[in-house]
């Protein structure tokens, strides 16, 4: 632990010691030189946090960054426990998959990255199952499914900022991974910092082929395209024939080449690129924040799409494992961009009205099971909309919540596929979507083609998806979301905010002028006010917290930190059969008391 400039100085000099590569090193040697001991401090004072999201943040010297020592590090640790947990014959016979993106620092790459972590394995005997060229991030935990890989590991930073790199793990069942294996591994790399060889740190793409890594690229891609048309695909000749123009967004990520795939194996017409954003850049020239999710990054897919005639815009983030949607309002007048709730929603009622036409998910392999189904089921993140349980209750199919991040929702689809149930949809309100059983993982490229194949549909029967989800809101009720978060790099500051909610078990009573109805608190021992033993049904952590309000008003509001960004985020969902009532309402509590009451010093201290 570096407590002090002098510590941080130590910890300095035995990572020229260990450092691969000569830019990172000639950095630190710079630092130490000068005995800057500021810079020492940022550089050391701290290590790059292992979760259950692998590890992000910004790429650079030090370990506090990421670079090639700390990506050696991190799989000389997950190898460990690998072989602790699963044995060492099984690791080395099973092997691991390894994916990158086209992040680049200098010369920091995540393809650098994956080349070290696969020569790591070599130099254990671990087959090595290595896609030689930039994918989506779904291409992974499909080939750890399809080869039966004891992890897969793909080197990407999703939707950060420019300056970030990441690593993410999947485990042997192809999901992200949950505790207590996040711990573990975090404890092995702690226990593994020491490069076991240097040779390691110097292997290239081309030697580590060499040495007999399985370039698996094109027989990955070429089995999950199959599977996508077989699973999937329901309306090909309908497709082909459709007139619908779509606008596609890569957002300078590696989505581009995949996507175009994709629209190929569903039959539909070619999309529109948006040129500026199609190839992968990792300098993201024409957004400030490579997400879609994010205010004006759609703005050059808007008018790619307006200069082609377009009326559907799709766009996946960087590492293309989610789907953004807009699409050109009836009377021309401009776009609608559907929030990931609203795209939930659609998804998951097309995905409902397939399964009823077929009876089980299409060539699903839970068909083949001997023991009948129990019907389908659907699972969401907490914090995401209830639209769809209000469908379930309606219509029959059993809708399951669970903790937010898809390596919850991976996981508990397994346990009801494992119970009986065909799982035909999953998602989390950003922008995140499974549909069936591809990939146990969110998928952008898989989720892009079938919305289109629904927008196509709508279109045969005179109807625009806008006009479709107030359809589907007339029926099952208006379910409103206003979701947002604050920007702070305090922790101090974001504990303050959770304790004046609810610390020492004393809950706020009101926000502004709502009352408070029920409370439930997912950090350890936690609580829930509404349940007879006053304990959640969720599990609680003993690290994060998650505060849920329910108001007198019907409305719901989660507060929790991002496990990858540093904001503190709010999820408001009401719901009633009066829209213009129901937002206003919602609005108000939002501004006046979510943001004008309990986050008010949180937001004046972010601002400039």
């Amino acid at each position: 632990m570096v407590q002090s400039a002098e510590d941080a100085r130590a910890a300095a000099v035995q990572w020229v010691s260990w450092d691969p590569n000569e830019e990172t090193r000639a950095a630190v040697e710079r630092l130490i030189a000068e005995n800057d001991e500021a810079g020492l401090m940022e550089a050391f004072g701290s290590r790059v946090a292992f979760g259950t999201a692998g590890l992000r943040g910004e790429m650079g010297p030090g370990t506090a960054r990421v670079n090639d020592l700390v990506a050696l590090q991190t799989v000389q640790g997950l190898i460990k426990y690998l072989e602790k947990t699963l044995g060492e014959d099984k690791v080395k016979e099973r092997g691991i998959v390894i994916g990158f993106d086209h992040r680049r620092r200098g010369t920091l790459t995540s393809k650098g990255f994956a080349a070290i972590m696969a020569a790591a394995c070599q130099l254990r005997g671990i087959k090595v199952y290595f896609l030689r060229e930039i994918v989506a991030t779904p291409f992974v935990p499909f080939a750890v499914a399809k080869y039966g890989a004891a992890a897969g590991i793909m080197e990407t930073c999703s939707h950060n900022p420019r300056p970030d790199g990441g690593i993410k793990i999947y485990w042997e069942n192809a999901v992200q991974l949950l505790s207590p294996h996040d711990v573990g591994i975090a404890e092995s790399i702690a226990d593994n910092l020491e490069p076991w060889s240097p040779e390691v740190g110097k292997a290239t793409m081309e030697s580590i082929l060499e040495k007999g890594a399985h370039d698996v690229l094109d027989e990955v891609a070429d089995a999950y395209y199959e599977s996508l048309a077989a699973k999937l695909c329901r309306y090909k000749e309908d497709n082909a024939a459709s007139d619908l123009k779509v606008a596609y967004s890569a957002m300078h990520g590696v989505g581009h080449e995949w996507a175009k795939r994709s629209f190929k194996t569903f039959g539909h017409p070619a999309f529109t690129p948006v040129d500026s954003q199609v190839e992968p850049d990792p300098e993201f020239p024409t957004v400030p924040f490579p997400n879609p999710e994010e205010k004006g990054a759609l703005d050059p897919a808007i008018e790619a799409a307006d200069s082609a005639g377009c009326t559907l815009i799709l766009a996946n983030d960087p590492d293309a494992d989610r789907l953004a949607v807009a699409e050109k309002l009836a009377d021309g007048s401009g776009w609608k961009v559907f929030t990931g709730n609203e795209i939930g929603a659609l998804l998951g009622f097309w995905e409902w009205t397939n399964y009823q036409r077929h009876k089980q998910p299409k060539e699903n392999d839970d068909a083949k099971r001997q023991r009948p189904s129990k019907g389908a089921a659907m699972v969401a993140s907490t914090v995401s909309s209830k639209m769809l349980k209000a469908v379930g209750d309606a219509e029959g199919f059993r809708f399951d919540e669970c903790l937010t991040g898809f390596k919850w929702i991976g996981n508990r689809s397994l346990e009801l596929r494992d119970e009986g149930y065909d799982v035909i949809f999953g998602f989390e309100e950003a922008i995140g979507f499974c549909i069936g059983d591809m990939v146990p993982d969110k998928d952008g490229i898989s989720a892009m083609s079938v919305f289109t194949e629904m927008a196509a549909q709508l279109k045969k029967e005179g109807k625009t998806c806008a006009e479709h989800l107030v359809s589907l809101q007339e029926k099952y009720g208006y379910f409103l979301t206003n979701n947002g978060y604050v920007l702070s790099r305090d922790v101090k500051a974001n504990k303050r905010v959770f304790a004046a909610l609810g610390g020492n078990g004393k809950y706020v009573e009101t926000c502004g002028k709502y009352k408070v109805k029920d409370v439930r608190d997912l950090l350890a021992p936690g609580f829930d006010s509404s349940q007879p033993n006053k304990m959640p049904i969720l599990p609680v952590s003993s690290s994060s917290s998650m505060l849920t309000f329910t108001f007198e008003n019907g409305c719901v509001v989660t507060l929790r930190m991002s496990g990858t960004e540093p904001k503190l985020k709010y999820y408001c969902e009401m719901g009633g059969e009066d829209p213009e009532k129901v937002r206003a309402e919602l609005d108000d509590l939002v501004e006046n008391g979510i943001r004008g009451d309990w986050l008010k010093d949180l937001i004046a201290s972010d601002e400039p």
